[in-house]
């Protein structure tokens, strides 16, 4: 059964005020404990976060080196590999938007909609696609 470590930490509130709060540090340790995590479907799970399909995932997790991470830690590396799967897909993405002017004009009168633009003509020009 795999194991892991847990570092706990005993913590009083002394004060709660609308600034914050103000608490101590009463003390640490650091315990090992045998995992037993429930049955989970990897392809699932993952395809729900990521948004992926199953064929595209399955390629993705069998070219993994070795499964030894999700095993150790299940729910840790599906939300380990659903954010380095959703950022690679947004870097992905904005990586092929291209902007051309078009030379088109759209006039836009932004005093008094936002606070910004408010008493500032310098502002409140036509903008340029």
């Amino acid at each position: 059964m795999p194991h892991y470590e847990a570092e706990i930490i005993l913590t009083c509130i002394d004060e709660l005020s609308k600034d914050g709060a103000r608490s101590a540090e009463l003390g640490r340790d650091t315990a090992r404990f045998a995992a037993f995590f429930s049955p989970l479907d990897l392809v699932e799970e993952l395809s729900e976060t990521t948004q992926l399909a199953y064929p595209t995932l399955i390629k993705l997790l069998s070219r993994l080196p070795s499964q030894d991470r999700f095993v150790r830690n299940p729910p840790r590396f599906l939300h380990e590999a659903s954010c380095a799967i959703n950022r690679i897909k947004i870097e992905e993405m904005v990586s092929t938007i291209d902007y051309r002017p078009t030379g088109e004009q759209f006039g836009c009168d932004l005093k008094g909609h936002h606070p910004y633009f408010q008493g500032t003509g310098a502002h409140a020009r036509a903008w340029r696609l």
